[in-house]
């Protein structure tokens, strides 16, 4: 994807550019779950000076596997008070939990770095809710026909609704950053 330039002692130094791609890159990643393949075709299309569009979300694997609230603490390192108070907030389940679970405590234990506890994230939850009942209401209809594919299309549809969604809201918080000096 790139190559750093090397000093004598063998030492590698990146460029910003270098620098920014590994952003994009790991970005992809996270937040798209793309895997480094698509995400080369997509960077190596880019440099070949096309304009490919970005592509569509994979979802994370599903880990189906329940924990306990022991394993909830060891894994993200929450402590019962904030458990306490996210579960409260509604944004982690109760016991046994899932790997979403999970993912949701080690974001908040994260976010107590900048002062920010479940309770603020309380409007995250409603509009959460929110864009369920979306994608709800248009799955609704797919996953009621008599078609063998139905239920296979209802995800695909549900999954590329969450995407779109969760790329507005990100982009509508970008807009605001950049201009954060």
């Amino acid at each position: 994807m790139f190559s750093p330039f090397r000093t004598e002692s063998g030492y590698r130094k990146y460029s910003e550019q270098h620098i920014e791609r590994m952003r994009l890159i790991l970005e992809l990643q996270r937040d798209k779950f793309l895997p480094l393949k698509v995400i080369k075709t997509y960077l190596d299309d880019l440099d070949a000076g096309k304009q490919p569009s970005l592509p569509t979300a994979t979802r994370r694997p599903s880990v189906t596997r329940k924990f306990n609230k022991l394993e909830l603490v060891a894994e993200s390192g929450i402590n019962e008070t904030l458990l306490a108070e996210a579960q409260q907030s509604q944004l982690i389940g109760s016991e046994p939990f899932e790997y979403s679970d999970i993912e949701v405590a080690r974001s908040l234990m994260q976010l107590q770095r900048f002062g920010i506890s479940a309770r603020h994230l309380r409007g995250i939850k409603t509009s959460v809710d929110r864009d369920l009942g979306l994608i709800q209401g248009v799955v609704a209809s797919v996953k009621k026909q008599r078609d063998p594919a139905a239920k296979s299309r209802a995800a695909a549809y549900a999954n590329e609704i969450e995407s779109h969604i969760a790329t507005i809201r990100a982009e509508l918080i970008r807009a605001v950053i950049d201009k954060i000096d």
